[in-house]
């Protein structure tokens, strides 16, 4: 559904795609931060912060529920925007328990806050989220996620933490296993339909309108069809800018550009979307509280483990 990717937002080289960040999948594959810092020391030296749960997190916990069903079938960019907070309490769970881990091998990595991994989590290709982006005068949040060096390890201690690593990160993946395969396959049915009505006449002709708008501020032809197109261009734009300051006045200049052409067309599939997913969920009853029951569930269990 979101195939976004985890990127380093810090060099021209690796800018992450302003189109889209990061995804079900492969946002929990990467679960140390790109260009985290890892050091060797005792194991009560490296061992990391305990989690902390709240009511959000426990069991039976209805908002933790509303933001899973939300990161796995939104319908709008404030749903996924909701969906990012349970994408977060994902990553920042499993990298604890990879902290954890690696503590026992002597070795500390950084542990990523659920506020960060949320951060990294956006779709602009198709779930747009107009309002965070006009509060925050950026289309790409990730610019503004700090990314360290990493500190070189000798040759063996290198092979060492990369093996250990490995190991960790598995553990630690183990959990989510189940919730990620029922979650994708329910999420790719809904993309099926939330594709259908993104191909529709009448949201073509809705970019149509987008697309003169965005080339009345500059945006070549080619570059301003789709959405996809769009954040492509933008993307491209950010990743020949020599520096992070300029990498972000790309993003801040296009931003307001962006909310302004993309606001009825928008407006128009967020509303076709949200009242297809509401026959959706009715068709899909038994399975959308199922995968709410399995996300209580299994972020209630890392938490213990972690």
């Amino acid at each position: 559904m979101r195939t976004a990717r985890r990127s380093s937002p810090s060099s021209a080289a690796a800018t992450p795609r302003v189109r889209r960040a990061v995804a079900a999948a492969s946002l929990l594959i990467s679960l140390v931060a790109c260009g985290g810092t890892a050091t060797r020391g005792t194991t009560d030296s490296t061992r990391p912060p305990a989690a902390t749960s709240s009511p959000r997190n426990s069991a039976g916990s209805s908002q933790l529920g509303v933001e899973a069903l939300n990161f796995f079938l939104p319908a709008t960019g404030a749903q996924l925007t909701s969906g990012a907070q349970f994408a977060g309490t994902m990553q920042s769970l499993r990298s604890t328990v990879t902290a954890k881990c690696m503590s026992r091998y002597g070795f500390h990595v950084p542990v990523t806050t659920s506020t960060a991994g949320a951060a990294q989590f956006f779709d602009n290709d198709q779930f747009p989220d107009l309002a965070a982006i006009a509060r925050t005068g950026l289309l790409n949040p990730a610019l503004l996620t700090p990314v360290h060096p990493p500190v070189a390890l000798p040759g063996a201690e290198a092979r060492s933490f990369r093996a250990d690593l490995t190991r960790c990160t598995q553990l630690a993946a183990q959990p989510f296993g189940a919730l990620l395969r029922a979650g994708s396959a329910l999420g790719g049915l809904w993309l099926d339909a939330v594709n259908q009505i993104q191909a529709t006449p009448q949201m073509r002709q809705s970019l149509s309108r987008f697309s003169a708008c965005v080339q009345r501020a500059g945006t070549p032809a080619s570059s301003g069809a789709t959405f996809t197109a769009f954040f492509a261009w933008v993307t491209g734009l950010e990743a020949a800018a020599p520096n992070d300051d300029q990498r972000l006045a790309v993003d801040r200049h296009w931003a307001p550009i962006f909310v302004s052409c993309a606001k009825p067309t928008v407006t128009l599939q967020e509303r076709l979307q949200s009242s297809q997913r509401a026959l959706f969920i009715q068709q899909h009853y038994q399975q959308v509280h199922a995968l709410q029951d399995m996300a209580n569930s299994t972020v209630t269990a890392v938490e213990a483990q972690a």
